[in-house]
């Protein structure tokens, strides 16, 4: 890939000259690009290109200006970023497309694969996959926990994928190409393909460029996932040490809603437009960044609901996860198909329940 054709920065023009180190503005200006790391876990460039899309719209992160990232080599490196490089390196994927990948129109096709569970899950009874979906043309990003790799599950991860992008975007999904696995390509999944009409489209084994979006859609869910669970390190959860190795699922969840809004790389290198993949399939003329959440498992209080034990308390402390809409897990999902964006969920740190 050259530089000229994935340009590293938009224009400069209308960048702030940066502030010198002895200005107090400089303190409040290191502390909010510090704080948009801790939750993005951005590097330079995807910083910019988030901060210039918000711009356009008249809307700011936490008061950044597009060339704040600048002040990123002002901060110590991200270990989150370095620990995952170096422990999990990821194989070599092809970010160029094919006609037939954007042939489909938006949010209509998506190329599935299945990441079998690295290790049990916190909070979750049974977990032994992860379906992870990617649109190519919008880096639309979906999952689904499997409690088995059965085709009765996976069944029900698909249902779930056109469930969302019919109640959300009012788009009905036609397609979805997987690899030529018996447990997604089996006759137990032909109800689904003539009840629902969605159309499967296998990728043969030396085809893997087809195939690479939904195997690399499963690196970055699975990446962030990861990422997100280095900042449980050091913290308990029902006076027990939380294991961080077992909140990659959690994570995950909360790596969507980051993804939502975010810039995509994916669609400025193809069509020269800053857009999150939620306003790509928007497909509005000016549509309003998603707020991002809060940093994954940051500790904070909330008021307890009337009718629990706890409702005689003011407040009790938890730990944030991530925003209660569209949530595909099991107990810490309960509106499920609703976009209950404005509340979150949460983990009481004395129960450690959702």
């Amino acid at each position: 890939v050259t530089k000229d054709k994935y340009p590293s920065y938009l224009p400069r023009v209308n960048w702030a000259p940066m502030l010198a180190q002895d200005d107090v503005r400089f303190g409040w200006k290191l502390l909010r690009v510090w704080w948009y790391r801790a939750i993005f876990m951005h590097n330079a460039e995807q910083m910019e290109r988030t901060l210039t899309m918000h711009s356009t719209h008249n809307t700011n992160i936490f008061g950044l200006e597009p060339g704040d990232s600048r002040y990123l080599a002002y901060l110590e490196p991200d270990p989150r970023r370095q620990v995952i490089v170096q422990n999990s390196p990821l194989s070599s994927h092809n970010p160029t497309y094919s006609e037939n990948e954007l042939r489909y129109p938006a949010g209509t096709m998506f190329v599935c694969d299945i990441l079998e569970a690295p290790n049990k899950p916190y909070g979750v009874s049974k977990c032994k996959g992860l379906l992870i979906g990617c649109c190519p043309k919008s880096d639309k990003l979906l999952m689904y926990p499997l409690p088995t790799l059965e085709a009765k599950h996976i069944f029900e991860g698909f249902l779930w994928f056109k469930n969302v992008m019919l109640l959300r975007y009012n788009i009905h999904l036609q397609r979805i190409g997987v690899d030529a696995a018996s447990t997604l390509v089996g006759l137990k999944l032909d109800h689904f393909r003539t009840q629902y009409a969605v159309s499967f489209e296998t990728i043969g084994r030396y085809h893997r460029h087809y195939h690479s979006h939904g195997e690399g859609g499963i690196k970055r869910v699975m990446t962030g996932a990861f990422r997100n669970a280095q900042n449980t390190i050091g913290t308990y959860l029902a006076h027990k040490p939380v294991d961080p190795n077992t909140m990659w699922l959690l994570g995950a969840q909360h790596f969507m809603s980051l993804h939502e809004a975010a810039a995509s790389l994916r669609i400025w290198r193809r069509e020269h437009i800053l857009r999150t993949p939620h306003q790509y399939l928007l497909n509005d003329i000016h549509p309003q960044p998603v707020e991002p959440p809060l940093p994954f498992f940051i500790p904070v209080r909330y008021n307890p609901p009337n009718g629990t034990k706890w409702s005689n308390e003011r407040t009790r402390e938890a730990y944030y996860l991530f925003p209660a809409a569209y949530v595909p897990i099991k107990r810490f999902g309960e509106t499920g198909l609703v976009d209950n964006r404005h509340e979150s969920v949460l983990l009481d740190k004395l129960t450690g329940n959702p």
